[in-house]
């Protein structure tokens, strides 16, 4: 009998979910590590720096090209 095979639509299958919180709480390490400002860093990606924020604090999703773009920034 065939059976089909799942795949966690969230970690594609790698079996770490890293969510919204632990992604935030990362790139603002890495940005107050760069001695950048929260207002600085929203200027620069186009945002309030209030947005930039609740991405920070994982009340809001990141969007897949937005972290690259926010590594790119520092």
């Amino acid at each position: 009998m065939f059976e089909p095979t799942l795949v966690c639509p969230r970690c594609n299958g790698a079996g770490k979910v890293h969510d919204d919180r632990e992604i935030g709480r990362l790139l603002r390490r890495f940005r107050e590590n760069s001695g950048m400002s929260m207002r600085t860093m929203a200027t620069k990606l186009g945002f309030s720096a209030a947005y930039l924020s609740d991405l920070e604090l994982g009340r809001r999703a990141w969007k897949p090209g937005l972290i690259a773009r926010y590594q790119k920034m520092l």
